[in-house]
């Protein structure tokens, strides 16, 4: 779908080949080594000698794929290289910063969120491996071999309240690191060796510059994506047509409502996302007005139907949260980033927080 719709803008379609690209389905217990700690039990040892044996398999993958892109982009010769803030660890992500430094081809990074930097790169890996979101292979006391690589590179890790973790799988990182394809600054997001980054606004950059990011790269350029937005908000066709497609009458007041992909991340069992979704679905509908689900790309429509026979609710099949926010009367949702909308366009937003992440103190507050 997006390659034929870049087609018809009239852009040549590149491919990366299969065994270079993103796999269909990244998961993190398919990952090098994502096992449970073994203890100190005999399967420590053969565990070990399978982790470096992974090593030197992604060391050969890693070689492949920088050859691969570099291949690529001598084929394409660009002048431009944009990307999104990539947080990764030996991928084409990687190779293409290398290629476009070797080559010195301008690298530039359009953002796909409002928030960056360090501290928040870092607060989300704490946050994520507490909420079982990533591998526990990621605790620098996971066994033997991790001791070892914190040792040897305390620059891999953060510590917070006793803990200490690497910000991928070591023995990763230590292929990347062999084959040239692992950034210099693992924590900063974006990565330092772009050439220029874009952010969304005043908000975004002075992020970047309490983590002293060099902000000579830094340019405040708003956010491309709500411009279609805006304009169909100021459009009286364009407003009820939308309306109409979300079964509502011409300016007629509704709830938009942010669902939660806490199954859909990893953060939360399914019994327990079901009964937490239900009790928002109560109080969203207690309030008289139409309400309107925005589903996370994450969450699959088809498990979320249910909701619009059973409350009365309706799910937006065909458009985005940012394409609702003008129209809608207030906001409910969770603590997303897309709640930075809520200034840009002077909605009320009320944030339910079911696991703490909002909470006083926490680090997302």
């Amino acid at each position: 779908e997006a390659a034929s719709a870049y087609a018809a803008f009239g852009c040549e379609v590149q491919r990366l080949p299969d065994d270079i690209a993103y796999p269909g389905q990244k998961t993190y217990d398919k990952q090098p080594g994502a096992l449970d700690n073994p203890g100190r039990t005999e399967a420590a040892r053969p565990m070990m000698l399978r982790r470096v044996a992974t090593c030197v398999r992604l060391i050969q993958h890693m070689r492949r794929l920088g050859s691969g892109i570099a291949g690529f982009l001598a084929r394409i010769q660009p002048d431009v290289v944009m990307s999104g803030p990539f947080h990764s660890c030996g991928t084409f992500d990687n190779a293409f910063a290398l290629e476009c430094r070797r080559r010195k081809v301008l690298h530039g990074c359009y953002p796909v969120s409002a928030y960056h930097g360090r501290k928040g790169s870092v607060q989300a890996r704490f946050s994520n491996l507490a909420m079982g979101m990533l591998p526990p292979i990621l605790k620098a006391d996971f066994d033997l071999m991790n001791r070892c690589m914190a040792s040897l590179f305390p620059q891999w890790t953060q510590t917070r309240e006793g803990r200490t973790i690497f910000m991928w799988e070591p023995m990763t990182m230590l292929a990347a690191r062999l084959t040239g394809l692992l950034e210099r600054d693992i924590w900063q997001k974006p990565s330092p060796d772009f050439d220029v980054v874009f952010v969304f606004n005043r908000f975004s950059r002075s992020l970047l510059e309490s983590n002293g990011f060099p902000m000579e790269k830094v340019v405040t350029v708003g956010v491309p994506l709500l411009d279609a937005a805006v304009a169909r908000s100021r459009d009286p066709e364009a407003r009820r047509s939308m309306l109409a497609d979300l079964g509502l009458h011409e300016d007629e007041p509704f709830v938009l409502f942010n669902v939660e992909p806490s199954a859909e991340h990893h953060y939360c069992e399914w019994e327990r996302h079901w009964q937490n979704f239900r009790t928002m679905m109560g109080v969203v509908t207690a309030q008289k007005l139409p309400v309107v689900l925005s589903l996370h790309p994450l969450c699959r429509l088809e498990d979320y139907l249910f909701a619009e026979s059973e409350y009365g609710v309706r799910i937006a099949r065909n458009w985005k949260i940012h394409d609702l926010y003008p129209l809608c009367k207030f906001v409910v949702s969770f603590p997303c980033s897309t709640n930075l909308l809520a200034e840009t366009f002077g909605k009320p937003l009320a944030i339910y927080d079911f696991f703490g992440m909002a909470q006083v103190g926490s680090p997302r507050a």
